[in-house]
C-alpha cells in the first residue's frame, strides 16, 4: 500500500508503515528489527527528515518474484479445474460474506 501510494520511493518509512497497518511504530520497529534479523529488509535513517525507513533486500525481491510466480500458477489452475464463471460466482459470494461480517461487527461495537 505504502509503495503504491509512493511508487517514487525506493524505501518504505515506518511511520507510514504504521498508519497503513493501523499499528503503533514502536509496534512496526520491533517487526522490523526480526525482518533485518533475518536478512529481509534493510532499515536506515533519512538524516534530512529524521525519520526511520526500510528496503528490500534482494532475498525478499527473490522470495516476492517467486511467490508472485507461485500465485500466478494457483490461480491458473483454479480457472482451468472450476472456470471463471463459478470463480467469479464464489468471489462475489465472498464479497457478500465480508460485507455481512463487516455490518455485523460495525453493529456490535
Amino acid at each position: 500500500m505504502c509503495k503504491e501510494a509512493h511508487p517514487e520511493q525506493e524505501n518504505v518509512y515506518l511511520s507510514e508503515l504504521a498508519s497503513a497497518m493501523n499499528l503503533k511504530v514502536t509496534e512496526i520497529s520491533r517487526a522490523m528489527e526480526r525482518l533485518q534479523d533475518k536478512g529481509y529488509v534493510i532499515w536506515k535513517t533519512d538524516a534530512s527528515l529524521g525519520k526511520t525507513y526500510v528496503t528490500f533486500t534482494t532475498k525478499t525481491i527473490e522470495l516476492m518474484a517467486d511467490e508472485k510466480k507461485r500465485i500466478i500458477k494457483c490461480y491458473e489452475a483454479v480457472v482451468q479445474e472450476i472456470g471463471m464463471g463459478e470463480l467469479a460466482g464464489t468471489v462475489m459470494t465472498l464479497k457478500k460474506i465480508r460485507d455481512i461480517v463487516n455490518q455485523t461487527n460495525a453493529e456490535m461495537e
